[in-house]
């Protein structure tokens, strides 16, 4: 069922695809797909801290290029038709955060993918999870829109009850990529019944017949013998008809800015993962160290390894917690990637909005890091606030852009492991716990690509040289210095005092790296965004070209027989592909792709009207592989099958 989607959908997927997948006779691509079709991901995910309406109005405003009363008008009607009206003003919440139910979660996604108004509406298991009452009221959701509006429903569904299965008009029953039925639905109790293999009252029809045409569960002369029986009916197909599709606008790039801006700048203030509560705990973490240092307020001799600690420290602490950052850009990516997937907005616009709101949110984390905790409490030097200030924002900048580029991996837990091991890599090789001189080749490149080789030692130097160190005199007119015998000595000048630390660390010696440092943290950090954003853009813009044909010749062409009148015949194609069409509407809709794989995959996406189904007008089966069950419907359709693993599921169209 996986990739019945993925092939139908054009999602990326490991293996080699091909075939040839048409809407209306044209092949499907990318574009396409991003102006009348739409998918609803089996996890309903979206942004915890925005109400049900809030998040129907912003998906709105990037979709829809029209004034904002109808953009409003819409979502209003989407409200009202989809039962979300009791819980508009609920937050969505997730895992963390109460919010809204399961159900209401899902008509939620169906509500954001018809937003656009899409010709097709894909849907991978929409009740999975759900209660029999909430997954009943979906179906009918989904049967009423296919009828009302038009529209193409393709789902995939675990076991249909019998109260769903006695809303199908047509099945098509397939065994191995071989029709074994097909027909109305009423008949098909009468077609196995005259087979010897009759439907027990009482029973679901699609858990029965699923378990008689699987080959796990049942002998295999027994499903050949059903096959076989189907195979006497052969009436011929007609050739498909191509209907031109309506062009759709879209709105500008500088419109998707300005939603992602307000919207991204409204959950900055909502959820405390994002910036808020981050900041919050960097303050309590820095004041921890500032009052655990708290004797290195005083510039004294004594008191200099605690105060370079103390710097160290308040630097570092508020960097590892962007491993909160991985989790967070990683769920967000999961809606952008849903919203650019069906065509509401393309993904530069959203990674333009998100670095230019993201910089001054670390400046401001920047100032709540060191303000107090380092000027009210520690007394840092004031006339160097500036340098100090602007150089910590960009290590946090570098280092949140770290964290965006491990986002990237699916799992967010291994992003988050990733980037602790790459936040330790950066402290071991910071140039205070190894010197450079000792790291051996070619572990000696990681002290380069991290920014704490830079940042601290600018950092460390900006803060030392701007003070007057107590317990030290000048001495050979202000030259050189002393202090009491068996004390510490460092110097008595800022210069003196990095001079010495320099003996046993080059890297903080006291020569003006300021510039080059700062500059090298921005190039870091801009290495880490841009890769960060190549790894989205690639994930999301890929597969924009229809499926190649198979050059394998194709094995075993299957008959299809259609049932109210129909007449469909087998189209002769690569790789076992199957194509049915639908003959006597023009509105059609007609979709055919394969797979060709060791597995070996065949299907045919079944063809159904634009406009509600008229009187004498008949659907197109689909068709799958191993073994399934089609349901075909006046206006929609819904197929059972099994997946890959031999468990049953059920494909709708």
């Amino acid at each position: 069922k996986t990739t019945l989607l993925n092939l139908l959908t054009l999602t990326p997927m490991k293996g080699k695809a091909s075939g040839d997948v048409r809407f209306d006779g044209l092949p499907v691509t990318q574009e396409l797909f991003y102006d009348h079709m739409a998918l609803v991901e089996q996890e309903d995910s979206h942004r915890p801290f925005l109400t049900c309406r809030e998040t129907l109005q912003y998906a709105a405003d990037l979709a829809l290029p029209l004034p904002l009363h109808e953009r409003r008008a819409r979502v209003e009607q989407l409200i009202n038709t989809l039962g979300l009206k009791s819980c508009e003003n609920t937050k969505c919440g997730n895992q963390f955060v109460k919010g809204l139910s399961g159900g209401q979660k899902r008509r939620l996604s169906i509500a954001l993918a018809l937003i656009k108004d899409p010709m097709v509406l894909f849907c991978d298991e929409p009740t999975s999870g759900l209660d029999s009452a909430s997954a009943s009221a979906i179906m009918t959701y989904l049967s009423e829109i296919a009828q009302k509006r038009g529209i193409i429903v393709v789902c995939t569904i675990h076991q249909p009850s019998t109260s769903i299965f006695n809303r199908f008009d047509g099945i098509l029953v397939l065994s191995s990529g071989h029709v074994t039925f097909s027909g109305p639905a009423k008949a098909m109790n009468e077609h196995f019944a005259s087979i010897g293999n009759p439907i027990p009252d009482h029973t679901n029809p699609a858990e029965f017949v699923l378990d008689l045409v699987n080959r796990d569960f049942t002998d295999d002369a027994t499903v050949d013998f059903i096959t076989e029986q189907w195979y006497a009916r052969k009436p011929p197909q007609p050739d498909p008809i191509e209907a031109p599709l309506p062009t759709r606008t879209h709105t500008s790039g500088p419109t998707h800015c300005a939603v992602h801006l307000r919207r991204s700048a409204l959950l900055a203030v909502r959820d405390p993962f994002v910036y808020s509560g981050r900041a919050i705990f960097c303050l309590c973490c820095c004041l921890f160290f500032s009052a655990i240092y708290a004797n290195a307020r005083e510039k004294s001799q004594d008191q200099m390894i605690n105060r370079f600690a103390l710097v160290a420290w308040i630097l570092v602490t508020p960097t590892m917690l962007g491993v909160v950052a991985v989790f967070v850009q990683n769920q967000e990516l999961v809606d952008v990637r849903a919203e650019v997937k069906n065509g509401l907005c393309g993904p530069f616009p959203y990674l333009v909005s998100k670095m230019a709101l993201e910089i001054p949110f670390m400046f401001v984390l920047g100032l709540a890091c060191i303000g107090v905790p380092g000027y009210a409490v520690s007394r840092f030097e004031v006339s160097v606030f500036g340098e100090m200030f602007v150089l910590y924002s960009i290590t946090l900048w570098a280092f949140e852009c770290i964290a965006q580029a491990h986002s990237l991996l699916k799992n967010p837990l291994i992003g988050m492991f990733h980037y602790l091991v790459a936040w330790c890599t950066a402290f071991l090789f910071g140039g205070f716990f190894a010197r450079e001189k000792d790291v051996p080749w070619p572990l000696k490149v990681l002290i380069y690509i991290f920014p704490f080789r830079w940042s601290l030692c600018s950092l460390v130097k900006t803060e030392f040289k701007a003070h007057d160190w107590e317990g030290a005199e000048l001495t050979l007119n202000g030259v050189g210095f002393e202090c009491e015998p068996g004390k510490e000595c460092w110097g008595r000048t800022g210069t003196q005092v990095l001079t010495t630390l320099g003996t046993q660390y080059p890297l903080f010696e006291p020569t003006d790296t300021f510039v080059k440092d700062s500059l090298i943290t921005v190039a870091i950090g801009a290495v880490f965004q841009m890769l960060f954003m190549l790894g989205f853009v690639l994930t999301n813009c890929r597969n924009t070209k229809p499926l190649r044909p198979s050059s394998k010749a194709g094995e075993g062409i299957i008959n299809q027989h259609a049932h109210q009148g129909a007449h469909m015949k087998p189209h002769t194609v690569s790789s076992s592909e199957l194509v049915f069409v639908n003959e006597g509407n023009r509105h059609q809709r007609s979709s055919t792709t394969n797979v060709d794989e060791e597995a070996g995959l065949s299907l045919a996406l079944l063809s159904t009207p634009r406009i509600p189904a008229q009187p004498g007008t008949v659907p197109v089966p689909c068709s799958i592989t191993p073994s399934g069950v089609v349901y075909t419907q006046s206006g929609h359709a819904t197929a059972t099958g099994e997946s890959d693993e031999a468990s049953p599921v059920s494909f709708s169209v």
